[in-house]
């Protein structure tokens, strides 16, 4: 079993390379532009059927023109996932419909949201601030040592 596994687009890249920063390595499968479409069939349709992960982190919706396509692609990649998953909320000023899908898929599940604070995004609204990566990654991961 994997310890972690990140998947998505460019926030879930993010993430990832906050959290190895601080010595967390976890398994990687996203990619900048990525729409949850591409996640799905670039990535988790070729996982093998005994995929699992403790935590995986999913970043996925920013790219996606509506919300039907979010919700059919993350609803299928729920699915093949195992172990807590953590999903990071698509901006709300500027992707509220696949926001929604979001908060609705984890809800049904009992997943964890992470969601970047104004503070804490660029002034994009879309991609977190170095600092709100680090955040992020914290929520779910662990990586800041709290002594």
């Amino acid at each position: 079993m994997l310890e972690c596994m990140i998947v998505g687009d460019s926030i879930a890249v993010g993430v990832a390379q906050a959290a190895r920063n601080y010595h967390r390595v976890c398994e990687v499968q996203a990619k900048s532009g990525y729409s949850s479409s591409q996640t799905f069939n670039q990535y988790v349709n070729r996982w093998p059927t005994d995929r699992e992960a403790k935590n995986t982190i999913i970043s996925i919706g920013s790219n996606d023109t509506n919300a039907k396509t979010t919700l059919h692609y993350a609803s299928n990649i729920r699915e093949r996932i195992q172990g807590q998953v953590w999903w990071i909320l698509p901006s709300a000023a500027l992707k509220p419909a696949q926001r929604q899908v979001i908060i609705e898929i984890a809800a049904f599940w009992g997943d964890r949201i992470i969601d970047a604070t104004p503070r804490q995004l660029s002034p994009d609204k879309i991609h977190p601030t170095h600092r709100g990566y680090i955040e992020l990654a914290d929520r779910a991961l662990n990586i800041i040592d709290k002594d």
